[in-house]
């Protein structure tokens, strides 16, 4: 958001946020409860998921969602298991995956070094 409305704006943002999540524990004298990192992407897919499924229904057709096999694989594995999943992936014959899996990993190792430098920074 910072990118897009610039700094002063993001902060003011994260602070009615911050606010409004105080008040409704005030109000309603409960427990501040953390959602996660991936809630809102989780909550954007399912949406999605529903919305796709209704307009493939309404054009006539029957929808059964599964998952792709990379997408199983990549479900399945933990963050400290990526050299398990190229390796299914290889496996499997998809080595155009496998190079993806590999660079996903060297792209959380990069973030993580850039959140670790911003955080003694």
């Amino acid at each position: 958001m910072a990118k897009r409305r610039g700094n002063k704006r993001a902060v003011i943002a994260v602070g009615h946020a911050i606010l409004k999540a105080v008040y409704h524990v005030l109000k309603d004298g409960v427990g501040y409860n953390e959602l996660g990192a991936n809630y809102l992407d989780d909550k954007t897919k399912k949406k999605r998921e529903y919305y796709l499924r209704q307009e493939l229904e309404k054009l006539g057709y029957k929808v059964d969602l599964t998952l792709t096999p990379e997408t199983e694989i990549i479900k399945n594995t933990t963050e400290a298991s990526f050299a398990d999943a190229v390796t299914a992936f290889k496996k499997e014959g998809m080595t155009k995956t496998a190079k993806t899996a590999k660079a996903v990993k060297k792209a959380t190792k990069a973030v993580k070094t850039v959140e670790a430098v911003r955080a003694t920074g």
